[in-house]
């Protein structure tokens, strides 16, 4: 299942605004769970197993929180910050995760293409382009120094131990 990127730009914004508002989880809670755990569905679909399970287990640890918190009413600064992290989570988290699936699955070219039959102009286009292959081509360099490192014996434990 391929979605163009306008439809995948169109899902990022309406999830995110959504979860961000919060009435959807007050009102429907069972169509609040869907739209939050869709953008890990679509990560698991494109075997992003790692980072929607990584998410999945977030989302079900803060909804637990929450849940523990607004059950046993928590008082004082503690509560405060329990609360504040799991409505944190819940609410940018998918939005978040639907973003990152995006990025993930649509291809220079398909940006490309989509920006133009959205009518962008060129000004804006390439821009975007070269800020998507900057992009790109820091986590490249990125992961081939962290192999450099690890060749070398320059990991974290090793690194700490003997400088």
């Amino acid at each position: 299942m391929t979605l163009d990127f306008r439809t995948k730009l169109l899902m990022t914004v309406v999830i995110s605004l959504v979860l961000l508002f919060g009435n959807l989880q007050g009102n429907y809670p069972i169509l609040g769970l869907i739209v939050t755990f869709l953008p890990y569905v679509f990560l698991l679909l494109e075997r992003k197993v790692s980072k929607a399970i990584k998410g999945v287990s977030l989302m079900i640890f803060a909804l637990v929180l929450q849940y523990y918190a607004g059950l046993h009413a928590f008082r004082g600064i503690g509560a405060s910050f329990v609360l504040f992290f799991s409505i944190i989570v819940l609410r940018m988290g998918p939005g978040l995760a639907m973003g990152e699936y995006s990025l993930l699955t649509t291809s220079m070219s398909d940006l490309v293409a989509s920006l133009k039959k959205m009518k962008f102009p060129d000004s804006l286009i390439i821009p975007l382009s070269v800020m998507f292959r900057f992009f790109y081509t820091v986590k490249e360099d990125y992961q081939q120094i962290k192999e450099a490192m690890y060749l070398q014996g320059l990991v974290t434990s090793h690194f700490f131990r003997h400088p």
